[in-house]
Parts: C-alpha cells; structure tokens; sequence
C-alpha cells in the first residue's frame, strides 16, 4: 500500500493524463435537505499515467525513479462503484515492483464533487465536464469512454532511461482504442522527450483470437490471443512478445 500512496504523491515529475472518492455516508446521505446524495451519478473513466525521472538532476531527484499505470473508474446509479489499477514502479533501491487492485467502494456526490475510498485513502473527484474528472489528490485527468475491457502493457527500461506504457481499450460494439505513451531521457535533455500515439480501431473476436483493423483506412493491425491463468484468474492478451494485462 505503500508503494500506491507513493506513486500517487509524485506532483513534480512528469504526468501524462488519459477518471471518486471518501466512505459511504449511510441512511442520512438520502436526506433530500441535503446536497449530498449517493445516487445517480454514472460512467467509466480511466486513466493513462507515465512518470520518468530515470536520469537524475542534481538537487532534484538523486534516486532514478519511474512508474506507469493504467486506471480505471466505474460509477453506478445506486452509489457503488469499482476502482481497478494496473501499475510499475522503478527505482534504483526497490527495482521494478508491480502494484494490481480491484476495489469495490461506495461513493457520495455533492454537486460537483465526488468523494469515496480505496485502500483507506481518501479520494476526492470533481466533475469537469461528463467526458472528463479531475483528481484533486494528484492533478490527474480521468477520460470518461464507452468500455468493455482494458488491457495493458508496462515496461520501464531504466538502462534505456525509458517508461512504456500501452493500453487497448475494448469499447462497445467493435470499437477499439490504442494508446501508446513512450517517455525517454537522453543525454542532452532535462526533460524527457514523448511519443503519444493514438490509433481509432475495430477489433475482431473469434475464440481467444482477436484482430485489429485502422477504424477508417481499414490497413491490418497486429492481433492476438487472450488466456486466462488457471490459478491466478489474471487474463492476458498476447501480441508478438507483448503481454498485456486485463484491468
């Protein structure tokens, strides 16, 4: 738990947005007196989320440090929801650890502001706009989409000073969304240089076989095949040598 409350206090290193939260109030939340109800508010958001502080600057980060994690949020009408993360860290005393959570919560809205808990932290949301939340714990951005799974791709390079992170998102009907964030420092930059890609999709089931196609060019994308472990009940997707976790 520690290592989620760290990751989430990093302010002043670099994060790439891509969606809340204290306890249930019990019978009085119903209280129509009051602003606060735990009721009628619903979406899925997530979060797509790289930091990258591998190549230290005197006077600001002596310890390499990095993290990538992929989040999602889901509102219901009656006032629960579900909050999943798939997460890395890197630093130079710890080495590479993974973080994984799926939390069921109770949330309260008043007005704009949502409020609930995940591993007895405290989250507050406010409701920018329906597509976008904001985290007001952390500055992260929450994009709302249409979402049947998650699947994503961590890896942090640190003697190649870089954070990958990959998501592909299941949405409704055949829809599919890749996102590609790649940070790297080089030698002459203080800050590291981005590559986002997105790219609009359809997606294909056939058994544990899935296939990509460009939404509007049609050209072929590199598919694959979904497995769930036996054991663990972790779900993957498999493309080339890339091993995607499901949220």
């Amino acid at each position: 738990m520690s290592k989620f409350i760290k990751s989430l206090a990093v302010i002043s290193a670099l994060a790439i947005f891509a969606t809340g939260f204290t306890s249930c109030k019990n019978d009085e939340d119903n209280d129509t007196s009051t602003s606060t109800t735990n009721t009628g508010f619903e979406g899925t958001y997530y979060n797509i989320n790289a930091i990258n502080q591998l190549k230290t600057v005197s006077g600001q980060n002596d310890i390499p440090y990095a993290q990538c994690s992929v989040e999602e949020v889901i509102f219901k009408k009656d006032g629960t929801g579900t909050y999943k993360i798939h997460q890395m860290e890197y630093d130079s005393e710890d080495g590479r650890q993974r973080f994984n959570l799926t939390e069921n919560f109770h949330y309260t809205k008043s007005g704009q502001t949502l409020n609930f808990t995940v591993q007895n932290e405290e989250m507050e949301f406010t409701i920018e706009s329906d597509d976008k939340l904001a985290c007001e714990n952390d500055d992260r951005k929450y994009d709302k989409g249409e979402i049947e799974e998650i699947y994503a791709y961590l890896n942090i390079e640190s003697s190649e000073n870089t954070v990958t992170n990959k998501v592909i998102i299941l949405g409704k009907g055949d829809s599919a969304n890749f996102r590609n964030l790649v940070t790297k420092f080089y030698d002459f930059q203080r800050e590291p240089s981005i590559e986002d890609e997105k790219i609009e999709a359809t997606y294909t089931k056939s058994g544990t076989s899935i296939s990509f196609k460009k939404k509007y060019s049609g050209d072929e994308l590199p598919g694959g095949t979904i497995s769930t472990d036996e054991d663990s009940g972790i779900t993957h997707l498999t493309i080339g040598e890339e091993k995607y976790r499901k949220l």
